[in-house]
């Protein structure tokens, strides 16, 4: 494996993946930007209203952040692993000096960069909130389950992705796993709620390294063309 033959892919998986990716980062913060016009509204009608119900509905604002950059990460992992199949561009690309394993290397390093900006930025927005309410008894849960539950899509697209030439069913499939797997756990756990929140963490990390190997494996046995 060559590292310039990598760098050289990489540069074509950002050029591929940046569109989608300013896309998300546009959208990703339009939940916070409603919840704070509802919060500066509710204060210009009553002056006088209870801070902590105004930080609650912050806080909810950074909860749909989260969710939303849920669905970017899987946007943008879904685009990485099938635009060049969909366009049939990979098959041009397998006549060029680039081994599978050097491709493979390129997307896990573009879908790891994209995605962890995502988390970055949802951090420093939970950081900024955090700084003017007294929202901070969740912040290590939320850390926690922010990166179980972004695991898990991200491995869950990246087999999809691997899997289907398009990036609306790898994406669709990236955001339906996190919620059957909740949904699942929470069923079989009803009647005794104790240690779902660890399951479900579990679960998800699991699953997501599980997925993730899964579509590499994939990947590398798949026809460039395929």
């Amino acid at each position: 494996m060559k590292m310039q033959n990598v760098m050289a892919l990489l540069r074509k998986d950002m050029r591929l993946s940046r569109m989608v990716f300013l896309g998300g980062v546009a959208m990703w913060p339009m939940p916070m930007w409603f919840t704070l016009a509802v919060v500066c509204k509710l204060y210009m009608i009553d002056p006088a209203a209870s801070g902590r119900s105004l930080a609650r509905i912050a806080g909810q604002g950074v909860t749909a952040c989260m969710m939303l950059s849920g669905l970017m990460v899987a946007m943008v992992v879904g685009h990485l692993m099938t635009s060049e199949r969909a366009d049939r561009s990979s098959a041009f690309l397998s006549y060029l000096p680039f081994s599978r394993r050097e491709a493979l290397v390129s997307k896990i390093m573009t879908a790891l960069a994209l995605a962890t900006a995502f988390l970055l930025l949802n951090i420093v927005l939970r950081a900024v909130v955090l700084h003017f309410t007294d929202m901070g008894s969740y912040w290590r849960e939320y850390i926690i389950v922010m990166l179980a539950c972004g695991t898990l899509i991200f491995g869950s697209t990246w087999l999809a992705g691997t899997c289907f030439r398009s990036g609306a069913i790898a994406t669709a499939a990236g955001l339906a796993v996190p919620i059957a797997l909740w949904m699942s756990l929470w069923l079989s756990h009803f009647e005794e709620p104790t240690g779902l929140f660890l399951l479900f963490v579990t679960w998800s990390v699991g699953l997501g390294v599980f997925f993730f190997i899964a579509g590499s494996t994939v990947f590398l046995k798949q026809r460039p063309e395929g």
